[in-house]
């Protein structure tokens, strides 16, 4: 025979505590847990305040590109030169930063010209080349769709909200 256990408020309260902290005066009171509660990128010392992250240190080719995944990066600023991707033909490769900037369109010093982008260049397609980490040796095309999107082999590939 099974038994039911009903359990109270307070039971429960003092079950997180224990787990997250301590119980002051009926109150929980959450010790530090930084490694719990940082958010995903960010470090935190022991006292909970935010530690620095340290760029990742990706390889570079001979030409002193930096290659890698731009997953590993802790903001845009320390992305790697060329970016891993997966080409059309289902190759591997890296794309220069700066191609896939111009296809998704950054940069832009008002809003008037992000408007005027994505009313325009910003709805086509646009086909970036994908390089071996040499960054010359071109071994496929990564696409960026716009807004509009395209059709291929019948296939509307245009994002869900048009």
């Amino acid at each position: 025979m099974k038994k039911s256990v009903a359990l109270s408020a307070k039971t429960i309260l003092v079950a997180s505590a224990a787990v997250l902290g301590t119980v002051v005066g009926g109150a929980a009171v959450a010790v530090a847990a930084p490694t719990i509660f940082a958010p995903a990128g960010v470090a935190s010392s022991p006292d909970g305040t935010p530690a620095p992250v340290t760029a990742p240190n990706y390889a570079s080719n001979d030409a002193g590109q930096t290659y890698g995944s731009a997953l590993d990066a802790t903001s845009p600023d320390n992305e790697p030169d060329l970016i891993m991707v997966d080409a059309s033909n289902g190759k591997t490769g890296y794309a220069k930063k700066t191609d896939l900037a111009a296809a998704e369109g950054t940069g832009f010093t008002s809003i008037d010209e992000a408007v005027k982008w994505s009313e325009g260049e910003g709805q086509k397609d646009h086909i970036v080349p994908v390089y071996l980490s040499d960054g010359k040796t071109q071994i496929g095309e990564f696409t960026v769709y716009g807004s509009k999107g395209t059709v291929e082999n019948g296939t509307d590939v245009a994002p869900a909200s048009k």
